[in-house]
């Protein structure tokens, strides 16, 4: 960081893409910008009750299987619940180094009736595999930077369950629910309090597309630029 540091004198402004973000680089004359999606037409789904009478809550990881993302801590979460008694469905969706390791874990603890890995998807496989998800389960171990992946998943408006941990909790904040870092028990807990009270589903999953339809939608991250471009240019 000392390059960028140096470098960073000249310029009129840095743009960080998370308050977490902007903190941890402490460049000078700093703003924040948060990434923005398309909002789209949040998919068709059954009312709640419906879903769970027919299938029952299933959780899913959507991403990259690297060992930073921390998945063999879902998986022991998972354990807990079913030696709990809950009644689930779980989906791992994608492919990367870790995967191997990750069915391993699922064969050593018997959890194959719970969990399908599908390996890496995309168009009309990935679409129809996501409108199985009703809960996005991102336990990342490693700091990211502003979690791309969930703003996508909120915007759709399903509730995410997230490490409490950099950019990531601050994407999530108050809209969906939050857990220590590689603690299975604590991912567990989260975990069950929807297989609890099943509605959170869909009224987490609401707050979560108002607060993305809020300060992550692309047209008001193209509006923040141009406003900033302005601004620069105003000076000169």
């Amino acid at each position: 960081m000392f390059p960028r540091y140096w470098l960073s004198q000249g310029v009129a402004r840095n743009v960080a893409i998370s308050q977490h973000v902007m903190a941890r680089n402490g460049l000078p004359r700093s703003l924040v910008i948060h990434y923005g999606v398309e909002p789209g037409d949040l998919t068709k789904r059954l009312p709640t009750q419906e879903r769970i009478t027919s299938a029952g809550i299933c959780f899913g990881y959507v991403g990259r299987m690297v060992a930073e993302k921390g998945i063999p801590s879902l998986l022991r979460a998972t354990r807990i619940l079913k030696d709990q008694g809950h009644r689930f469905a779980e989906r791992l969706v994608g492919d990367g180094p870790e995967r191997s390791k990750l069915e391993a874990i699922i064969s050593a603890e018997r959890l194959e009736s719970y969990v399908r890995s599908t390996g890496y998807l995309s168009g009309k496989d990935l679409d129809d595999a996501m409108r199985d998800i009703d809960v996005v389960v991102m336990p990342s171990i490693c700091e990211e930077t502003a979690g791309l992946a969930a703003i996508e998943q909120m915007m759709r408006g399903r509730l995410v369950i997230a490490s409490n941990i950099g950019g990531l909790a601050e994407v999530v904040a108050d809209a969906g629910l939050r857990c220590t870092p590689g603690s299975p028990e604590a991912l567990a807990e989260c975990m069950a309090s929807v297989l609890r009270d099943p509605s959170l589903v869909d009224s987490l999953g609401t707050k979560a597309r108002e607060r993305a339809l809020k300060l992550f939608a692309r047209k008001r991250m193209i509006e923040e630029h141009a406003r900033l471009y302005e601004a620069v240019f105003a000076q000169n």
